[in-house]
């Protein structure tokens, strides 16, 4: 459980959005198709969708191990 939260809160949310080597990443996604300098139409929205920032899925725990130069937002809401 959480502590300090508002009582209106018995049906909080948890998300967890992370940026790392493997999630929301374009730059890792350029260098698995061989870094084209100029990437075609496809390559190009491939790279934007990597770009996105992801969401992880998991059960609600906090628990978490973050990779090196990796950042994790955690959104709690109700």
């Amino acid at each position: 459980s959480l502590a300090g939260m508002p009582g209106e809160a018995k049906n909080a949310r948890v998300r967890h959005y992370r940026i790392d080597k493997d999630h929301s990443n374009s730059f890792e996604a350029w260098k698995r198709m061989g870094s084209p300098q100029q990437p075609t139409p496809e390559q190009y929205a491939e790279l934007e969708r990597a770009g996105k920032l992801a969401e992880l899925r998991a059960q609600p725990s906090l628990s978490f191990r973050l990779p090196r130069q990796g950042v994790s937002l955690i959104e709690l809401s109700w």
